[in-house]
């Protein structure tokens, strides 16, 4: 049986989703770049290069704009921590492994600085806005699911229990390296510092 023939409104569909996302990714990165309050629609416009007309299309107002904005950053950041969790399972590692990984999770993440910046822009928001903050819970207890299953894998007693403290660390730690870049601050900060939590609560 030969494939069904694509409809005209198919390949509309997929350039209307491609734009969107576009326009989305765009306002990431302004927010990271200039701040939650100087990102207007025309800026965001003119970072995707799309018409201005698009962005009042998908999005009626700034804070629609906003809300989508995160839930995107968030869903990737869900998958990608998904896949990470699931890597932890079943294995049995030392606290210096599992804080060699951890490392390396943080390195991916600030891969895309601006779109962490603009992550915590969106946080202090959320404290405002009940929308923006559904979008941030689901982000932080992912990066607590994935923290237990790393902390579970070194043979914590209460790996959930540990999880939150590790990452309110982790957090506060990317927050400064945000503010003020130190070379090898992986290395020379963060590992030893989960390294002391660790050993702490053992």
């Amino acid at each position: 049986m030969s494939e069904p023939t694509p409809t005209p409104a198919e390949p509309a569909r997929e350039a209307g989703e491609g734009r969107r996302e576009a326009i989305l990714r765009a306002a990431l990165r302004l927010i990271g770049r200039r701040g939650l309050h100087a990102v207007t629609h025309r800026d965001v416009a003119a970072e995707a290069g799309v018409p201005l007309a698009s962005t009042t299309y998908y999005f009626a107002s700034k804070d629609d704009l906003l809300t989508e904005a995160l839930w995107l950053f968030v869903r990737e950041e869900v998958q990608r921590l998904e896949r990470a969790a699931a890597s932890f399972e079943g294995l049995s590692a030392s606290p210096e492994e599992v804080a060699d990984a951890m490392v390396e999770e943080v390195r991916l993440t600030l891969q895309q600085e601006a779109e962490q910046v603009a992550q915590f822009e969106l946080y202090l928001q959320a404290s405002r806005n009940p929308r923006l903050a559904a979008a941030a819970r689901e982000a932080m207890r992912a990066y607590e699911r994935t923290t237990a299953a790393a902390l579970r894998a070194a043979g914590a007693r209460d790996p959930e229990g540990w999880a939150p403290l590790f990452q309110a660390l982790g957090r506060g730690l990317i927050f400064e390296q945000l503010v003020e870049r130190r070379e090898r601050w992986a290395e020379e900060i963060l590992r030893p510092a989960l390294l002391t939590l660790f050993r702490a609560l053992q």
